[in-house]
């Protein structure tokens, strides 16, 4: 019969050293035979320290030098000489297995000295230490179930070379430091995968009004007669800020008022000239100018008598080709009388002289005094149509008289308005300036950077005068932001606006959102100025802290702003420098 297996030793706690019993004669795998004394025979040897020594006839003891000869051939990779190996590791394997491969080296050199004089002494016995404790801490937690003996014990990760070895030292009093030094690792290491962080990208700003600061200029520029404002007053929209004295080369209202008028009173005689109309002045006009009404209705009175005289000389003339005309036509039906007369005689003449009873003479008479009359009835007929054609000219006279007076009333009426359009241009021109020549406020604001402090000052066209911070509109934050982040920038993305006046630590910044980013970049034309792009970020509040504490900010502080882009584990963080290094390094020529 079988006898019942052995039971198992009790566990032994991780403080507790258990012998590793190595038969007389067999070395330790990987490690040299030691020299058996002359005549010893089978035996067994202790490996340890403490109370347990070496016994008679037992084994000699593992020295420094085989132990260092073991743990060369357990990094080796152990095995028979000669064994066949398999297929070439990857690329991770390889990794893997050289990371395991340091770890038990640096465990191994950090194993306990066999005398303690060989210890260190000061500060590299506690890196000496600390990982003996680690050591000690993870090699027997491979076994649950206590140590197990050296030809028992086939971990695959470190070998029983390494387990036979570490069990031959006693495990000092660092285990539960190593402990917490290996938790605290394996949890920094899991929050470094899980924890993120946010990546944002950094630009410095200035605090400046959604409406921009106001610039106050003149166009025509002047003289300063008498400053209403300085530095830091703060005004309402319209206030008078300061009035000014035009050059001698403006414009005068009063005269193009007067000039402007003349041409409307103008314009309205000359449509009453050309409609043949009584005048009838626009009554404004002529409130503000009598002298000039009164002149102009003489010349209306003056122009329309000559037109009249001019007329009636026309149209006598129209009269007299008329008469013309009617005593041709009289004399012609007069002349054709006596020519039918005639004709009668002579026809009576023509049959007495047939019967011989008038003289030729008289029938000769007769005969030519036909004649002459059909000539004068002929002569008298041609003259009619040249009266009627004159007295048609002397109408065509008067029609083109009366045409020559309207076109100079509508060349005249044409010139007048566009007088009258030129002038009106000239006189809001001219009530412009004169309403420039007061400076007021365009917004509700504070005035700032005043320029002209003094009473009978130039200011030249064009000049910056004052500046007018708006009071009562919302803050943005104008950033300059480096061109190498402006591909993770985009409007819409929030932002974190520090204020350089109030400690973020202490204060806390303000939230807002990016609504502007500037199609190209801008470039200072200070020397050696970099370029930017322009971002505005709009702040969710005018102010820092709570409704009971806020501390409100104002236009010009200097602000950073740090625009959240993405998020990344702190792990990313602690490879970036790796990869960038793996992507960019060695590589110059």
């Amino acid at each position: 019969m079988s006898q019942p297996p052995a039971p198992p030793p009790p566990p032994q706690s991780l403080g507790q050293i258990t012998p590793v019993q190595v038969p007389a004669g067999q070395a330790i795998p990987g490690a040299p035979p030691p020299p058996a004394p002359a005549g010893a025979g089978p035996q067994t040897s202790q490996l340890g320290e403490g109370p347990q020594a070496n016994q008679a006839g037992a084994g000699p003891q593992m020295s420094q030098e085989q132990m260092m000869q073991a743990m060369a051939a357990m990094m080796g990779g152990g095995g028979p000489p000669g064994a066949q190996k398999g297929p070439p590791p990857t690329a991770m394997q390889s990794i893997a297995g050289g990371l395991k491969t340091f770890w038990k080296t640096l465990c191994w050199l950090m194993a306990a000295p066999e005398k303690p004089e060989d210890a260190p002494k000061g500060l590299l016995a506690w890196p000496r230490r600390l990982l003996t404790g680690t050591r000690d801490w993870f090699l027997p937690s491979l076994n649950p179930i206590g140590p197990a003996p050296l030809q028992d014990y086939h971990a695959p990760e470190f070998g029983s070379r390494l387990y036979s070895l570490a069990n031959s030292y006693p495990l000092p009093t660092w285990r539960p430091l190593a402990r917490a030094v290996m938790s605290l690792t394996a949890i920094f290491i899991v929050w470094a995968f899980v924890a993120h962080l946010d990546e944002v990208a950094i630009a410095e700003g200035e605090i400046v009004p959604e409406g921009k600061v106001k610039v106050i200029q003149h166009l025509e520029g002047g003289v300063v007669r008498e400053i209403m404002a300085t530095d830091g007053s703060e005004v309402k929209e319209g206030a008078p800020l300061i009035l000014l004295d035009l050059p001698v080369s403006s414009l005068n209202k009063e005269e193009l008022q007067a000039r402007m008028d003349g041409y409307i009173l103008q314009r309205a005689r000359l449509e009453a000239e050309l409609h043949d109309k009584p005048v009838v002045f626009p009554e404004e006009e002529a409130k503000r100018q009598p002298g000039l009404v009164e002149s102009e209705r003489r010349s209306f009175e003056a122009r329309r008598q000559a037109l009249n005289a001019t007329l009636t000389v026309l149209r006598d003339q129209v009269r007299q080709k008329g008469l013309e005309v009617q005593e041709y036509e009289t004399k012609s039906r007069s002349i054709a009388t006596s020519l039918r007369l005639s004709q009668e005689r002579l026809a009576m003449s023509t049959d007495l002289i047939k019967s011989g009873l008038a003289s030729k003479m008289d029938h000769v008479q007769i005969q030519a005094q036909v004649e002459d009359l059909k000539g004068q009835l002929d002569s008298v007929r041609a003259s009619i149509p040249r009266a009627e054609a004159a007295q048609q000219e002397a109408k065509g006279r008067v029609s083109e008289e009366l045409a020559r007076f309207q076109r100079t009333a509508q060349s005249e009426m044409s010139e007048a308005e566009l007088n009258i359009a030129r002038t009106r241009e000239l006189f809001i021109q001219a009530t412009d300036q004169q309403r420039r020549t007061l400076i007021s406020s365009p917004i509700d604001g504070i005035v700032k950077n005043m320029r002209s402090n003094t009473i009978g000052g130039v200011v030249r066209p064009g000049d910056p005068i004052m500046e007018i911070v708006p009071l009562h509109e919302r803050l943005q934050v104008d950033a300059k932001l480096n061109p190498m982040d402006r591909g993770y920038v985009q409007t819409g993305q929030r932002a974190t606006v520090k204020i350089s006046a109030y400690d973020y630590t202490t204060y806390g910044g303000l939230d807002g959102d990016v609504i502007l980013v500037a199609p190209d970049t801008t470039v200072p034309q200070t020397p050696n100025a970099q370029p930017y792009y322009r971002v505005v970020v709009q702040t969710d509040r005018a102010y820092i802290g709570d409704e009971t504490a806020k501390r409100l900010i104002s236009a010009g502080m200097q602000a950073t702003v740090e625009i959240h882009t993405g998020t990344r584990s702190i792990m990313e963080f602690l490879v970036k420098p790796v990869i960038k290094l793996r992507h960019e390094a060695f590589r110059e020529r």
